[in-house]
């Protein structure tokens, strides 16, 4: 009995033994099965992620390019912390007010934006040329006064500058004068044409070289008014006027500097006020404005009391 006993436990334990020795090649098998499928899914999905790779490289240089930029125009960096309004889009940082103000200089200053896409221009003509007749007239005539006046220039810069004193384009009472000269021979407003003045030029040229006499109080002389023919350089000085008119110096363009040394000293300028003229012009910005004696001045308004 007791052989029997222990053949029968035997039995039991050598059946036991290849059951777990085939639930054990079951599980490895599995494994290896397993392990066989996860290496074809990443096979199948390895491009997949190559393709998130590279858009996230491409996505963190344009954030790189977006941070050079504003860190080039003056803006802190912004990163990934930066706290946003709920109506910016994800993944755009933009600067705030306060940080542009920073960046431009300090409050008040103002942001200039970029630059934005022009619109395609408007084809074609849009006015008739008789519409614009008139004011393209009036822009050549500037013009064309601009470059006489460059011809006279250079003959008044002959004039010694320790003597003399010539401004350009004076603004008086509301007329310009192009070339306001004073020196050792006196007062003296130019205007420059191409050709023969015409009658009605003649008196305001001249009552505008007497505005500038209003603007120097206690000067005895006057202030003479002449007109440069820059295209006629051998034209005479010769006094124009009609009955009951001002009048005016006409002349060509080589007869400026003996047409202003050809007066006497009597009313001239010292080379002390010259120096002291010239000191006095500026521009000093910080100085008033000048009332302009010939026109009022509009009355300020308190933008306070305006509801």
């Amino acid at each position: 009995m007791l052989l029997a006993a222990a053949n029968s436990a035997g039995g039991h334990s050598t059946v036991n033994a290849l059951a777990a020795i085939a639930i054990l090649i079951w599980i490895v098998a599995g494994a290896v099965a397993l392990l066989g499928w996860a290496r074809r899914c990443l096979r199948r999905w390895q491009p997949t992620r190559r393709l998130h790779n590279g858009f996230g490289v491409a996505w963190l240089r344009v954030g790189a390019t977006h941070r050079r930029i504003m860190a080039a125009a003056g803006a802190p960096d912004q990163g990934a912390g930066s706290t946003t309004g709920s109506r910016e889009r994800p993944g755009v940082t933009l600067p705030r007010t306060s940080e542009l103000r920073q960046a431009s200089g300090g409050e008040g200053t103002a942001v200039v934006p970029a630059p934005a896409i022009s619109p395609p221009a408007i084809p074609g003509p849009r006015y008739s040329p008789e519409t614009l007749e008139l004011l393209g007239r009036h822009l050549d005539n500037s013009r064309r006064l601009a470059v006489l006046e460059d011809r006279v220039a250079p003959i008044l810069d002959r004039l010694p500058p320790d003597r003399w004193l010539v401004d350009r384009y004076v603004l008086l009472g509301g007329h310009r004068i192009p070339f306001l000269i004073l020196g050792e021979t006196g007062v003296f407003a130019l205007w420059t044409l191409g050709g023969r003045p015409e009658w009605r030029e003649i008196p305001m040229i001249a009552e505008t070289a007497d505005r500038v006499k209003l603007a120097l109080p206690g000067y005895t002389g006057d202030v003479r008014a002449g007109v440069c023919r820059a295209l006629a350089p051998d034209v005479k000085p010769r006094w124009w006027c009609r009955a009951g008119e001002l009048g005016a110096w006409v002349m060509g363009l080589n007869w400026v500097i003996p047409w202003l040394e050809h007066f006497g000293p009597e009313h001239g300028l010292g080379a002390k006020d010259v120096e002291r003229l010239r000191q006095m012009a500026g521009p000093h910005w910080g100085h008033p404005v000048t009332e302009n004696p010939f026109s009022p001045l509009i009355p300020e308004i308190d933008e306070t009391r305006l509801g």
